[in-house]
C-alpha cells in the first residue's frame, strides 16, 4: 500500500530511473477486462467434465424468449467443450429501445431496435434464430 508521494518512485514510474536500490522496474501489467471473472473462479480439475446446462435458471424469461435465454446462459457446447455465454445490452436512445447482442464465443455482435422493451427482446430472439441477421465481427 502506498502511503504518500515519493520522488524516486515517481521518476521510476516515468522511466527516468530504476527507483529504489537500483532494482529493475517491473513490467506494467496488461489490462484484461475478464481478469476479475477469471480470478473469482476456481480452476477445475483436469479430469473433471464440464457441467451441461444453463448457468442460470429463470423459468419466466426462458418461457418467453427460449433461444435468447439459451444463448445468454449456456456455458457448454453440445460436444462438451466450454462456451462463453453471450451478453445483451439494453438502453433507450431517441425514444427507441435498442439492444446489442454480443456473441462473445463467436466474436460478433448484432444491433436491434424497437418501440418497446418487449419488442426489442422479441427482435433479439428473432435475430438469433434468423440466418439473415447482420452480425458484425468483433474488432476488439
Amino acid at each position: 500500500m502506498e502511503l504518500g508521494w515519493c520522488g524516486v518512485c515517481y521518476t521510476a514510474k516515468k522511466g527516468q530511473s530504476n527507483g529504489h536500490r537500483k532494482m529493475p522496474r517491473p513490467a506494467d501489467p496488461v489490462f484484461n477486462p475478464f481478469e476479475e471473472a477469471d480470478m473469482a473462479m476456481k480452476r477445475p480439475d483436469a479430469g473433471a467434465t464440464p457441467q451441461a446446462g444453463p448457468a442460470l435458471l429463470d423459468e419466466v424469461f426462458s418461457t418467453f424468449y427460449p433461444t435468447l435465454f439459451v444463448h445468454m446462459t449456456e456455458t457448454v457446447w453440445e460436444d462438451g467443450k466450454k462456451r462463453i455465454p453471450s451478453t445483451l445490452l439494453l438502453f433507450v436512445e431517441n425514444g427507441r429501445w435498442k439492444a446489442f447482442l454480443h456473441d462473445r464465443d463467436g466474436k460478433r455482435g448484432a444491433w436491434v431496435t424497437a418501440d418497446s422493451w418487449e419488442e426489442v427482446l422479441q427482435a433479439s430472439e428473432r435475430a438469433i434464430e434468423a440466418s439473415s441477421t447482420e452480425w458484425r465481427k468483433d474488432t476488439r
